[in-house]
C-alpha cells in the first residue's frame, strides 16, 4: 500500500503491517505507544539515543524528555528509536529495509 507519510511514514508502515496480521491500531495510537514504551524503559533507549530528532536535516534538542515531546507530535519523524520501541511494546519483529544495506530485524525472538 502507498504511504506519503508526511512525518508519520514510520507509524503508517507499522499500521499498515499489523493489518496485514490481521491486527488493526492507528498511526496516532501508535506513535502514542512509541513514546509511552521509551518513558517506561528509558535506561534502554536514552543510552542509544544521539541527542537528535530524527528528521531529514538533525535537529539537536535539550534532552530526552524534549526529544520525547517532540517525537510525540504528529508528523514528526520517526526513526530507528520508534521501530525498536514498538517492536518490543507490540512484540512483534520489524525488519527495516534500507537501500544499500542489509535487513535489519528488530525484536527477532517474538
Amino acid at each position: 500500500a502507498s504511504n506519503v507519510g508526511q512525518g508519520n511514514c514510520v507509524f503508517i508502515a507499522i499500521q499498515q503491517g499489523l493489518k496485514q496480521a490481521g491486527k488493526e491500531s492507528t498511526a496516532r495510537a501508535l506513535r502514542a505507544k512509541a513514546v509511552s514504551f521509551r518513558q517506561r524503559h528509558r535506561k534502554n533507549f536514552e543510552q542509544h539515543w544521539g541527542g537528535f530528532l530524527p528528521q531529514a536535516v538533525s535537529a539537536l534538542v535539550r534532552d530526552f524528555d524534549n526529544y520525547l515531546e517532540k517525537v510525540s507530535q504528529g508528523r514528526a519523524w520517526g526513526g530507528a528509536l520508534e521501530f525498536a520501541a514498538l517492536a518490543n511494546a507490540l512484540d512483534v519483529s520489524i525488519a527495516v529495509l534500507q537501500p544499500n544495506c542489509p535487513p535489519e530485524v528488530l525484536n527477532r525472538s517474538s
